[in-house]
């Protein structure tokens, strides 16, 4: 049986929730075809509970039935479903199992891995745009319709995943390790973001309120999230390399 709560849990289970929920650089893309730019709000505010009530869910569920057995995958445990069709010699040897059962397992063996297939391109797309973007500024208008060049930046944002992929095959490690950028990306990212923001409007003479100004656009606040996202950041990765050096001893 496996404990309802585990302190030393938070170091595994926070980094893969706020990866989990990471999205936003996905925003202009899936806001641009909304008609009503005032309903986003609440379009993504559903978002994210439905995706958190959701995890919780299947999470509690997943737990409850496997316990400590479960697999850092948890797809994985679905290789010896049989869905109680299974049939034994007197040596306790399997024989059959019903076709349905094995297609069942089968599809939930393979589902992660087809969904990271499909998902992967659109994800480096977004990367490699957002490189190139990086990498010419304001002339990013002279090159964005070059074919040959927003191909390399495609090829160096997906490339890199694909090598540590193949170094290190262990799911659990890359997103115990991945998650940590959530941290950062979901939370100190956009707090610089509005700290520079707002400083530019400032010494522009600008108006720091705007329409989509809310309770959390206040300096303090920015500085608090920027400061929690490091400090958790540093908490992960500590716990991970101390897990790693006594899992060495």
């Amino acid at each position: 049986e496996a404990p309802m709560f585990e302190l030393e849990g938070i170091a595994s289970m926070a980094p893969i929730m706020v990866f989990a929920h990471i999205y936003q650089y996905s925003i202009p893309g899936l806001a641009n075809p909304v008609a009503d730019k005032k309903k986003l709000s609440g379009i993504f505010r559903s978002t994210a509970i439905f995706s958190t009530l959701a995890y919780t869910f299947i999470g509690l569920i997943l737990g409850s039935n496997f316990g400590k057995n479960i697999n850092q995958s948890s797809n994985l445990n679905w290789k010896d479903f049989t869905g109680g069709t299974a049939i034994y010699d007197i040596d306790n040897n399997l024989i059959s199992i019903a076709w349905w059962a094995k297609a069942i397992s089968l599809y939930v063996l393979c589902f992660p891995a087809l969904d990271v297939i499909s998902a992967f391109p659109l994800n480096a797309i977004t990367l490699g745009n957002n490189m190139m973007v990086s990498a010419y500024g304001k002339r990013i208008h002279e090159v964005d319709k070059n074919r040959c060049i927003r191909t390399q930046f495609r090829i160096l944002a997906s490339v890199p995943p694909i090598i540590f992929g193949i170094l290190q095959r262990q799911l659990g490690k890359i997103t115990d390790y991945a998650g940590t950028t959530g941290f950062v990306i979901g939370f100190s990212f956009p707090a610089l973001l509005y700290l520079r923001s707002r400083a530019m409007a400032e010494r522009k003479h600008f108006s720091t309120v705007t329409f989509y100004s809310g309770y959390a656009s206040y300096e303090f606040g920015a500085w608090c999230l920027f400061s929690f996202g490091v400090t958790m950041a540093l908490y992960v990765v500590f716990f991970l390399v101390r897990d790693g050096l006594s899992y060495e001893d």
